[in-house]
This record gives structure tokens, sequence and C-alpha cells, in this order.
């Protein structure tokens, strides 16, 4: 596979223990300003929800992550249902 973001696979960035553990699918994504990425449910968030695994990581838990690798920091995609397509808009 080649990688299609314009970081390493290893790059950290912020999830939730309910999408790293397989509870809940990634439907809300945010690639901030600063250059950081967001993987999120689209349900509430509260500190302790907050996880920190690798890029490549949430590429194997949900492989279309990789149609937003060029996604603008500064914008957010969204998907109402796991089998829907994302949704890109500036934040």
């Amino acid at each position: 596979m080649i990688w299609p973001f314009p970081v390493v696979e290893n790059t950290d960035v912020i999830t939730l223990t309910r999408i790293t553990n397989g509870s809940q699918p990634i439907l809300y994504v945010v690639h901030d300003e600063d250059g950081d990425w967001q993987f999120l449910d689209g349900g509430d968030v509260l500190d302790d929800d907050a996880a920190t695994i690798a890029l490549k990581k949430v590429v194997e838990l949900d492989p279309s992550i990789k149609t937003l690798a060029d996604l603008p920091a500064g914008w957010a995609a969204e998907s109402a249902d796991i089998k829907k397509p994302w949704e890109r808009s500036q934040r």
C-alpha cells in the first residue's frame, strides 16, 4: 500500500477509547489548523475518553480514512454512517 498521508505512518493522532476498542466507528474527522488530526465518533467527548494512537492504526480500523489524506488543515469531514460517503467542510 502506498501511504497517502503527508505525514509518516506512526504520527500520533487523537481518537477515543470507544473507537480503539471497536465499540464505535469513526464518523467525524478533524484536521486541525496546527496540522494535528482527530478521529472521533460524533458524540460527546470527555477528557477521559481521549486516546492517542498512530495514524496507521486509524487507517487499519477504517480504511476509508485514506480518502481523507488530502483534507486541508482547518477542515473536517463527517459521515452519517460507515456506509455513507464522507462530507467535507471548512471549520
